[in-house]
């Protein structure tokens, strides 16, 4: 018994440290426009903090709104696979790849937020410390606004597929960064829709 707890324990925290990496990874290149007018608002207004010292703490809170996300993800993934023996992600493919794409008005309005970042800087920039940990939290709190739908993609395709994650990071980054974000996340949107309708057909048929 008490081996099983060590087991069950250590496979719990290599889940959560698997998601947490992964969500800070994919995320942490789309979050690049930001922290460059985030380094440039500080040059301008900034005299009496180390620049290095504010940009450092907006990303980490940046990094610890995404930590939570993994480390909630990681939990609820281990308690489904523990808890529930004939649980595997393959299972539950169908209904992922339908639902993971839902678009709704708070997608959009996270969107809109990160898409401009100096708009963003403007309206809820703060000197100091606390400033800056207020942004990174901000930010990052829209940023999962737009993207857990997307991250929970990684069910699909495998937590540590580097391929698949390297194609979502591409996707996330286009989506907040490029001026057709709009299309490309209707069009994705679309085309994961159909991926899930078939797989649902293909297995109702099986």
């Amino acid at each position: 018994m008490m081996d099983m707890c060590a087991t069950s324990s250590t496979d719990l925290r290599t889940t959560i440290a698997m998601w947490v990496a992964m969500s800070v990874i994919m995320m942490l290149p789309s979050a690049l426009p930001m922290m460059s007018a985030f380094g440039r608002v500080t040059r301008q207004i900034e005299n009496s903090h180390p620049r290095a010292a504010l940009m450092a703490l907006f990303v980490l809170m940046y990094c610890v709104i995404w930590s939570v996300f993994g480390t909630t993800v990681g939990v609820t993934e281990w308690t489904l696979s523990a808890g529930y023996t004939s649980f595997t992600m393959a299972s539950c493919r169908p209904y992922r790849w339908a639902s993971d794409r839902f678009w709704n008005l708070i997608k959009n309005l996270c969107l809109s937020r990160c898409r401009s970042p100096l708009s963003f800087l403007l309206e809820n920039y703060r000197s100091g410390y606390r400033g800056a940990m207020r942004v990174g939290v901000m930010h990052g709190l829209f940023c999962l606004g737009c993207c857990w739908a997307l991250m929970l993609l990684a069910w699909v395709g495998g937590a540590m597929n580097i391929l698949w994650m390297l194609a979502l990071t591409v996707l996330v980054s286009a989506e907040k960064v490029l001026g057709a974000g709009r299309f490309l996340k209707a069009l994705s949107g679309a085309a994961l829709l159909a991926c899930g309708f078939a797989e649902i057909g293909a297995t109702l048929s099986a």
